[in-house]
């Protein structure tokens, strides 16, 4: 449910308290912005689909989405609950678990990762989230490590 919620959230428009635009989600102030049901599930005739995996304790949790159009975006979202960290600990994550999307291009099959870029990883959230803004009509296969045993959702 966090990851469908996060999935359509939208961001938050207007000025921090110093007078300045809010910075993009994610960010510390906004997160991943406004929840938006109806940007996170099909409502009637949304024209777009929702694909949610629940693969609890798996090593590997692999997606693959066939983009038709790019007149949408392309979301994707992970989330899980890390276990409890020990109390002498510098507060790091337990399960580290990274989202990876990899681009297949349609007509000459080139692969690309287009998510983390390099020194983006994030190793701070239990939350991670991929938004392409104008998909080529492409495949976008994503996938999930999991390093231990720690029930995640995609």
């Amino acid at each position: 449910m966090k990851a469908v919620l996060i999935n359509g959230a939208r961001p938050l428009q207007g000025i921090n308290q110093n007078g300045q635009l809010l910075e993009p989600p994610p960010s510390s102030r906004q997160g991943f912005g406004r929840i938006d049901l109806s940007n996170s599930v099909p409502l009637g005739d949304a024209g777009w689909a929702l694909i949610a995996l629940d693969r609890p304790n798996q090593q590997l949790v692999s997606a693959c989405v066939e983009v038709m159009g790019s007149d949408q975006q392309l979301r994707g979202t992970l989330a899980w609950t890390d276990l409890a960290a020990s109390v002498v600990s510098d507060g790091s994550l337990v399960g580290d678990i990274d989202l990876t999307s990899t681009h297949i291009a349609k007509q000459s099959l080139e692969v690309r990762q287009i998510w983390p870029l390099a020194g983006l990883e994030d190793r701070v959230n239990v939350a991670e989230k991929i938004v392409w803004s104008s998909p080529d009509i492409t495949i976008c296969k994503t996938d999930v490590p999991f390093g231990g045993k720690i029930p995640a959702r995609l």
